[in-house]
């Protein structure tokens, strides 16, 4: 199971004696293992290194820190920083569908299933070409997850709990003249009132694909962090403890993550790495709902606009 279960191999560790160097500062930094054919590379947070490594065939382009065809760039030893050069505020293309009553999609649902998730996933693959984040990480996952006929229940509990929420500010939030006229208190309450009703249904959803999601998460790891960085914005200093604690869990578990020995796949080691993962998840929880909240791609934007790839999905 655990050889299917990490066939992509998330993490790779090399030596230290490659000679990679990298400077300390406030970026995070990528080097490409020349040795290799720049197929691994590492990511440098502070005091922290993380080893990874490309799917076979491809290779890592220091210059626009992503995994890709080797004939697309020269590998060489030069070291680089990137800086953030992701917009997650970029206008979707125009797909809009009716919305349904949920009474009436409850009903047909048995019988558009099988249809509505082929359809779905074209169209969002195609509102998203430009947004590489929710290209290559976000909208795998939850294809994913659309494939589980319980998680995608639950996925739909989540959105009609988030739309009777968050319905009242609807009108104000779509229109950017008006945002700006949600009392800060109306938005905190609001979303403090959708934490605690879905953070059951987050929690097994989350419990059971957390496997996919690592891999998935270790694969796309420069694309993450420069995404993250975008939201220091509405996060401050959460940002930079997020891309610490992120970068460090990777870096803790990667031993677990790679090894081919059940034995080291016990109970003590897999409640450990659990433990680690805690302060991850809710920092993640609590920048996004901040990003959400206030950027241009807020909650009601998220949940009531046509153009939106959670509208399109449900």
């Amino acid at each position: 199971m655990r050889s299917l279960f990490f066939a992509s191999a998330l993490l790779y560790l090399v030596s230290a004696a490659n000679g990679l160097t990298c400077q300390f500062d406030e970026n995070i930094c990528y080097h490409a293992n020349v040795f290799s054919g720049c197929q691994n590379y590492s990511v440098r947070f502070e005091s922290v290194k993380l080893y990874l490594t490309c799917s076979d065939g491809h290779a890592f382009d220091e210059t626009t820190a992503k995994c890709t065809d080797p004939s697309e760039f020269q590998c060489d030893k030069t070291e680089t920083t990137i800086q953030s050069s992701i917009d997650l505020n970029l206008p979707s293309t125009r797909f809009s569908k009716r919305f349904l009553p949920r009474s009436v999609f409850d009903i047909i649902d048995p019988f558009v299933k099988p249809v509505a998730k082929t359809v779905f996933k074209m169209a969002t693959s195609a509102m998203a070409r430009d947004d590489p984040f929710l290209r290559d990480y976000i909208l795998p996952i939850v294809y994913d997850m659309v494939d589980d006929d319980e998680t995608s229940s639950q996925m739909k509990d989540i959105f009609w709990t988030a739309k009777s929420i968050y319905g009242p500010f609807a009108v104000l939030t779509i229109n950017p003249h008006y945002r700006s006229q949600i009392p800060q208190e109306q938005l905190d309450e609001a979303k403090f009132q959708f934490y605690n009703q879905t953070r059951e249904n987050f929690g097994k959803i989350f419990e059971k694909h957390l496997p996919m999601i690592l891999r998935k998460t270790g694969d796309h790891m420069p694309l993450i962090l420069e995404a993250v960085e975008r939201m220091e914005e509405y996060s401050g200093d959460m940002v930079h403890e997020l891309k610490r604690d992120l970068v460090a869990f990777f870096a803790n578990h990667a031993e677990f993550l790679l090894t081919i020995d059940e034995s080291y796949a016990n109970v003590e080691n897999v409640a450990r790495m659990k433990r680690d993962l805690e302060p991850v998840k809710i920092a993640l929880l609590k920048i996004s709902m901040d990003y959400l909240s206030h950027s241009p791609n807020s909650w009601l934007n998220f949940l009531f606009s046509r153009n939106s790839v959670l509208y399109n999905l449900l």
